[in-house]
């Protein structure tokens, strides 16, 4: 599941009538990918995520945040997590140049693992990205 939040302490989670979130250019959205239920031997990677200005994840008119597991945003910033079942990072939020409005749509493709494969996507993390 991806949520949203408000704070880079991932405290104060976006409710269901703050959408869409309305944020300034510029202003960091700080993002969630976490697996819930009985997750203690689970761990998450965001393997892709995609800005888009319509509802439609494979839009033609679209932004790359993360490809393949790595950022491509020079915005991206990850967030320490104590625990493997969630993903931390954020992004500077931006318009789209074609689109009137300011609402964008935030598209993203999770990896779930079992925590104790080593060689899973998800231990790898961001050690296998180019630097």
């Amino acid at each position: 599941k991806i949520e949203l939040y408000h704070d880079t302490n991932y405290t104060q989670q976006l409710k269901k009538h703050e959408y869409p979130l309305r944020v300034d250019t510029g202003e960091r959205v700080y993002v969630k990918a976490v697996v819930h239920g009985d997750n203690s031997r689970m761990a998450v990677w965001v393997d892709r995520c995609v800005a888009t200005p319509n509802p439609d994840p494979e839009a033609v008119t679209k932004h790359s945040l993360i490809v393949n597991g790595c950022p491509c945003d020079e915005t991206i910033q990850y967030h320490n997590s104590t625990v493997e079942v969630e993903q931390r990072f954020s992004f500077e939020s931006f318009r789209f140049n074609s689109a009137p409005a300011a609402v964008g749509y935030l598209h993203c493709y999770i990896d779930v693992c079992r925590a104790d494969n080593k060689e899973s996507r998800c231990s790898k993390g961001l050690d296998i990205c180019p630097k």
